[in-house]
Protein backbone atom coordinates (compact mmCIF):
# COMPACT_ATOMS: atom_id res chain seq x y z
CA UNK A 1 0.00 0.00 0.00
CA UNK A 2 1.28 3.47 -0.96
CA UNK A 3 4.72 2.28 -2.10
CA UNK A 4 6.65 3.84 -4.99
CA UNK A 5 10.03 2.92 -6.44
CA UNK A 6 12.77 4.69 -8.30
CA UNK A 7 15.89 3.33 -9.93
CA UNK A 8 19.51 4.40 -9.59
CA UNK A 9 21.22 2.50 -12.40
CA UNK A 10 24.51 2.77 -14.21
CA UNK A 11 24.25 3.46 -17.92
CA UNK A 12 27.95 3.17 -18.42
CA UNK A 13 30.59 1.68 -20.70
CA UNK A 14 33.07 -0.18 -18.52
CA UNK A 15 36.59 1.00 -19.39
CA UNK A 16 39.26 -1.57 -20.32
CA UNK A 17 41.08 -1.01 -17.00
CA UNK A 18 41.71 -3.39 -14.15
CA UNK A 19 39.75 -1.26 -11.63
CA UNK A 20 37.42 1.67 -12.11
CA UNK A 21 35.02 3.54 -9.80
CA UNK A 22 31.98 5.09 -11.48
CA UNK A 23 29.62 7.52 -9.74
CA UNK A 24 26.06 8.30 -10.79
CA UNK A 25 23.68 10.72 -9.05
CA UNK A 26 19.88 10.84 -9.09
CA UNK A 27 17.46 13.32 -7.50
CA UNK A 28 14.81 11.74 -5.26
CA UNK A 29 11.45 12.00 -7.12
CA UNK A 30 8.68 14.28 -5.81
CA UNK A 31 10.87 16.46 -3.59
CA UNK A 32 7.87 18.44 -2.36
CA UNK A 33 6.60 15.41 -0.40
CA UNK A 34 7.85 13.90 2.84
CA UNK A 35 8.53 10.20 2.43
CA UNK A 36 10.46 7.34 3.95
CA UNK A 37 12.82 4.96 2.21
CA UNK A 38 11.67 1.53 3.37
CA UNK A 39 13.77 -0.86 1.28
CA UNK A 40 16.68 -0.92 -1.16
CA UNK A 41 17.13 -3.80 -3.57
CA UNK A 42 20.19 -4.49 -5.73
CA UNK A 43 19.57 -4.72 -9.48
CA UNK A 44 22.34 -6.73 -11.14
CA UNK A 45 22.65 -6.64 -14.94
CA UNK A 46 22.64 -10.18 -16.32
CA UNK A 47 25.26 -9.61 -19.01
CA UNK A 48 27.80 -7.57 -17.05
CA UNK A 49 26.87 -7.41 -13.35
CA UNK A 50 28.20 -10.75 -12.21
CA UNK A 51 31.32 -10.54 -14.36
CA UNK A 52 32.46 -6.93 -13.81
CA UNK A 53 30.70 -5.40 -10.75
CA UNK A 54 32.91 -5.98 -7.72
CA UNK A 55 30.66 -4.04 -5.33
CA UNK A 56 28.67 -0.84 -5.07
CA UNK A 57 27.62 1.63 -2.40
CA UNK A 58 24.69 4.04 -2.25
CA UNK A 59 25.08 7.41 -0.49
CA UNK A 60 22.45 10.06 0.32
CA UNK A 61 22.61 13.87 0.27
CA UNK A 62 20.39 16.42 1.98
CA UNK A 63 20.73 18.75 -0.99
CA UNK A 64 19.80 18.22 -4.62
CA UNK A 65 23.05 17.68 -6.46
CA UNK A 66 24.44 16.18 -9.56
CA UNK A 67 27.67 14.23 -9.27
CA UNK A 68 29.61 17.16 -10.69
CA UNK A 69 29.12 19.10 -7.46
CA UNK A 70 31.08 16.44 -5.55
CA UNK A 71 33.67 15.39 -8.12
CA UNK A 72 36.61 17.15 -9.72
CA UNK A 73 37.31 17.03 -13.46
CA UNK A 74 39.02 13.63 -13.07
CA UNK A 75 35.98 12.11 -11.34
CA UNK A 76 37.68 12.15 -7.93
CA UNK A 77 35.75 13.05 -4.78
CA UNK A 78 36.35 16.62 -3.65
CA UNK A 79 33.69 16.76 -0.91
CA UNK A 80 32.58 14.27 1.72
CA UNK A 81 29.72 11.97 0.77
CA UNK A 82 26.43 12.01 2.60
CA UNK A 83 25.31 9.11 4.75
CA UNK A 84 25.92 5.58 3.50
CA UNK A 85 22.53 4.02 2.77
CA UNK A 86 23.28 0.60 1.30
CA UNK A 87 26.08 -1.55 0.01
CA UNK A 88 26.13 -4.60 -2.20
CA UNK A 89 28.69 -7.27 -3.04
CA UNK A 90 28.32 -10.74 -4.56
CA UNK A 91 25.85 -12.73 -2.48
CA UNK A 92 24.31 -9.55 -1.03
CA UNK A 93 20.60 -9.26 -0.39
CA UNK A 94 18.07 -6.41 -0.27
CA UNK A 95 17.80 -4.16 2.78
CA UNK A 96 14.24 -4.18 4.09
CA UNK A 97 13.57 -1.96 7.09
CA UNK A 98 11.20 -3.01 9.89
CA UNK A 99 7.59 -1.86 9.42
CA UNK A 100 8.10 0.76 12.15
CA UNK A 101 11.13 2.51 10.58
CA UNK A 102 12.09 4.47 7.47
CA UNK A 103 14.85 6.80 6.26
CA UNK A 104 13.57 10.34 5.61
CA UNK A 105 13.65 11.47 1.98
CA UNK A 106 12.04 14.18 -0.09
CA UNK A 107 10.91 17.52 1.37
CA UNK A 108 12.57 17.15 4.79
CA UNK A 109 15.04 14.35 4.14
CA UNK A 110 17.48 13.05 1.56
CA UNK A 111 17.11 14.92 -1.71
CA UNK A 112 19.52 13.01 -3.93
CA UNK A 113 21.48 9.77 -3.95
CA UNK A 114 24.79 8.69 -5.48
CA UNK A 115 25.62 5.17 -6.62
CA UNK A 116 29.34 4.40 -6.54
CA UNK A 117 30.23 1.22 -8.44
CA UNK A 118 33.60 -0.53 -8.37
CA UNK A 119 34.17 -2.33 -11.66
CA UNK A 120 36.83 -5.03 -11.88
CA UNK A 121 37.90 -5.85 -15.44
CA UNK A 122 40.91 -8.21 -15.16
CA UNK A 123 40.83 -9.16 -18.87
CA UNK A 124 40.65 -5.47 -19.92
CA UNK A 125 37.55 -6.21 -22.02
CA UNK A 126 36.27 -3.31 -24.14
CA UNK A 127 32.74 -2.49 -25.28
CA UNK A 128 30.94 -3.75 -22.16
CA UNK A 129 27.98 -1.68 -20.90
CA UNK A 130 26.55 -2.00 -17.41
CA UNK A 131 23.15 -1.02 -16.05
CA UNK A 132 23.39 -2.46 -12.52
CA UNK A 133 22.34 -0.41 -9.48
CA UNK A 134 19.58 -0.12 -6.90
CA UNK A 135 15.80 -0.06 -6.78
CA UNK A 136 14.70 2.20 -3.91
CA UNK A 137 11.27 1.72 -2.31
CA UNK A 138 9.59 4.73 -0.70
CA UNK A 139 6.29 5.51 0.97
CA UNK A 140 4.49 8.73 1.93
CA UNK A 141 2.89 6.81 4.84
CA UNK A 142 5.60 7.91 7.26
CA UNK A 143 6.77 5.33 9.75
CA UNK A 144 6.90 5.79 13.52
CA UNK A 145 10.72 5.73 13.79
CA UNK A 146 13.52 7.30 11.78
CA UNK A 147 16.15 4.83 10.58
CA UNK A 148 19.73 5.79 9.92
CA UNK A 149 23.14 4.30 9.34
CA UNK A 150 26.43 4.33 11.18
CA UNK A 151 29.78 3.94 9.45
CA UNK A 152 33.09 3.29 11.12
CA UNK A 153 36.49 2.62 9.67
CA UNK A 154 35.58 4.26 6.37
CA UNK A 155 38.20 6.51 4.78
CA UNK A 156 35.46 9.07 4.02
CA UNK A 157 34.58 9.30 7.73
CA UNK A 158 34.89 12.78 9.20
CA UNK A 159 34.19 14.46 12.52
CA UNK A 160 32.12 17.62 12.14
CA UNK A 161 33.57 18.29 8.70
CA UNK A 162 37.17 17.67 9.76
CA UNK A 163 38.83 14.62 8.19
CA UNK A 164 39.89 11.87 10.54
CA UNK A 165 43.68 11.72 10.43
CA UNK A 166 46.27 9.42 11.88
CA UNK A 167 46.86 5.74 11.51
CA UNK A 168 45.64 3.40 14.24
CA UNK A 169 44.80 6.42 16.33
CA UNK A 170 41.61 7.18 18.23
CA UNK A 171 40.68 10.72 17.25
CA UNK A 172 37.20 11.02 18.68
CA UNK A 173 34.85 9.46 21.16
CA UNK A 174 31.16 9.16 20.52
CA UNK A 175 28.52 8.10 22.99
CA UNK A 176 25.35 6.48 21.74
CA UNK A 177 22.37 6.32 24.05
CA UNK A 178 19.34 4.15 23.49
CA UNK A 179 16.91 2.38 25.72
CA UNK A 180 18.13 -1.08 24.78
CA UNK A 181 21.85 -0.52 25.43
CA UNK A 182 23.72 -0.87 28.69
CA UNK A 183 26.35 1.79 29.39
Amino acid sequence: PNVDTFLVLNHFEIPPRLDHYHRHCVTVPDLDEDKHIIAIEPVIAKATGKKYVHHFALYGFYVSVDCGAFLDTNGQVQHAFGPSLFGWGPGGTPMILPEEAGMPAGASGLRSVMLETHFSNPNLDAGQYDCSGDRIYTTTALRQYTAGTFSAGDFYLSLFGQPVVGENELVGRHRFVCECADE
